[in-house]
Formats: C-alpha cells, structure tokens, sequence
C-alpha cells in the first residue's frame, strides 16, 4: 500500500479530501456522517490528510490559538480529528502535527480541540446512553488512537442527568433561604432584541469562564454570532436572564433534547453568575425557574451537560440531585521544551 500526507488549507483544491475521510469511518447514515466539521477559522494554520492507494482515511486540524498554555509553556490544538481504527496513521497525522509545532515553538499539542474551549473539544469515554443534543459523536476507539501515540488525559468532565425532574427541592430551598436576592428580577432573553441581549451577556459570560481551565478570550463578534445561532435554532423558552436594579447577575441557557423522542427532557448548556457572595443563590434561584417551565412542559429529566469536575456548576447540578451520566475526556502530549 502507498500511503501518502497531504497538508492544506479549506481554499486548496485538495480540501474535499478532509470531508472524504468520515465515509469511510462511519456507516452510511450514521450520525457522526452528518455532522458538521466546524472548523475555527479564527486559529487555524492548516489541515492534513493520510490517504492510503489515493483513499482518505485519517485526517486532523492544526490550530495556533495565541493565548492557549498548559502548565505554563505554550500549546496547540489538534481538532476535527477523524480516522480509521488504524494506529500507523493516527501517528503519521499526529507526527506532521508534532513536526508543525516544533517548528513554532509549542510544547504540548492538546486535544481533541477545535482551537478553543469555546469551540468542540473533548472525547466522550463510553456510550452507555444515547447522544444529546449539543454533544459530538466520534467512535470510542479514537481514545485509544490518542493514547497509543502518546497522549495523556489531562483534565475529566462529566454530563449529568436529572431524573423525575421537580420544582420541589429542599437543598435548592435551604441554598436560597438567605440570600440577598428579593429584588431580582427573571426574565426570559428577548429575541426581538437580540443583539442588545448578547451585548449585555458578554461579559457576565466571560467573566464567569475566564476562570476554567484552558479558558481563551473570544472577541464580541465571535460571541454573537456562536449564540446569536443556537438561539435562532433552539428557541429562548429556557434562555433566562437574571437581573437587580438593570444589572444583569445570573444567566442560564437551556434546550429541550430533540434528540430524545420517546419523552420529553431538558439540557442545560450554560450556567453563569456575577461574582461575589452578595449574588450567592442566584443561579439557583435562575435554574429552579427553568425547572418550573420544564416541568409545566411535561419535561421528565433534564441532563446538566459538559461540566468540569469540581467546578460551580457540578455544585448545582449536584443540588439539584442529579447523578452522573457521561464522561469526557482531554489528552495532551508532550514535546520539545515540554518534556520533562
């Protein structure tokens, strides 16, 4: 067999090669198939593909996201990996990224990592349970791909589930009973309005990121049009804002699992407060109201999705008393200057 790589960008003639390689990972139909590649234009320095005989079958996104650091020396992403269950040419693709990465000075590739954590990342470690919607579908063995060139896990997330969902919660009551919080006012996002809306959640949203793990910046024209989308999509009938005396303190933006057909359930994507203990209770007091519809709308479970373990969010989630569901998982490999 003849196995060749070729590096590009999406402008290159050669670029349809990139889209060719899911047909031969995935069954026709499947869903991984009709996934979109989303690719991040904003980091990306190029893309690569491993053809065998003229046929593609492996293939991953470099990308030099400027602010991305792990353990304190500079990383870059490797995203929109696909490949066949085949070591030699998962290594060949990892090696002309380790090659690229070297020559610009990176010490760790992570990954899987679409140039950001405000983009899709992470591989799901088992599928026990049905795929939600938000959440990406790769083969299982992709974990073992990363892990036999080299990479390590290096931080765990998990997805959560609600189930028998209800507006009756002591630990919620007991989280709430003496917070500040009697002039706070919940609205839901008005669409009509939309820019105005994302203009005064920016940055309420950044502000509560900026301190997770591998947290980039993302500029205001990204933010809108990320959110002005799935909001366009998904509707606002659990897209809440929080606010006190016309200061935005607290935002939960949720979905119904149209994934899901034989009953109705909930996935909550993102829950954010102001800090300070002043607003203490306040994404509660935001998540429990987005119960209350859910609830109204005869939504039976409801999934807290993609947290890191140990962050705020699992705190409420937890509260809410939720079990784990799922888990994800980030590699990293070291090279260059950040063996050792």
């Amino acid at each position: 067999m003849s196995m060749k790589i070729q590096v590009f960008l999406p402008s290159d003639a050669e670029f349809y090669l990139f889209a060719e390689v899911k047909k031969h990972v995935y069954e026709a139909g499947s869903v991984g198939l009709n996934q979109p590649d989303e690719l991040s234009l904003e980091f990306l320095t190029g893309c690569c593909v491993v053809t065998e005989n003229g046929i593609p079958l492996g293939r991953l996104a470099f990308y030099d996201n400027p602010e991305l650091y792990w353990k304190g020396k500079k990383a870059c992403c490797v995203g929109n990996f696909e490949c066949i269950n085949n070591a030699e040419i998962a290594e060949t693709l990892f090696k002309q990224a380790e090659l690229w990465a070297e020559e610009n000075g990176f010490s760790y590739l992570l990954g899987p990592m679409n140039g950001s954590t405000w983009d899709n990342y992470r591989f799901s470690t088992h599928q026990d349970h049905p795929l939600f919607l938000s959440e990406t579908f790769h083969p299982l063995y992709y974990n073992e791909l990363f892990k036999e060139c080299g990479f390590e896990v290096i931080l765990n997330y998990q997805s959560r589930i609600e189930q028998g969902i209800t507006t009756r919660n002591e630990k919620v009551a007991h989280k709430i009973q003496d917070s500040h919080l009697s002039n706070l006012i919940i609205r839901e996002l008005d669409v009509s309005r939309l820019d105005e809306e994302l203009e005064k959640l920016f940055p309420l949203v950044k502000a509560a990121f900026e301190r997770n793990t591998l947290y980039t910046s993302i500029s205001r024209e990204t933010f809108h049009r990320k959110y002005a989308a799935i909001i366009r999509q998904l509707g606002t009938r659990y897209v809440l804002l929080a606010e006190m005396k016309g200061e935005l303190i607290a935002f939960v933006f949720a979905f119904q699992n149209h994934l899901e057909t034989t009953k109705k359930q909930l996935v909550y994507k993102t829950v954010a407060r102001k800090f300070g203990k002043e607003y203490t209770g306040a994404g509660h007091l935001v998540a429990l109201e987005i119960m209350k519809r859910a609830v109204e709308d005869g939504m039976e479970d409801a999934i807290h999705a993609f947290m890191i373990y140990d962050a705020t969010s699992t705190e409420i989630s937890e509260n809410f008393n939720s079990q784990p569901y799922k888990e994800y998982v980030l590699y990293a490999k070291s090279i260059g200057n950040g063996k050792g």
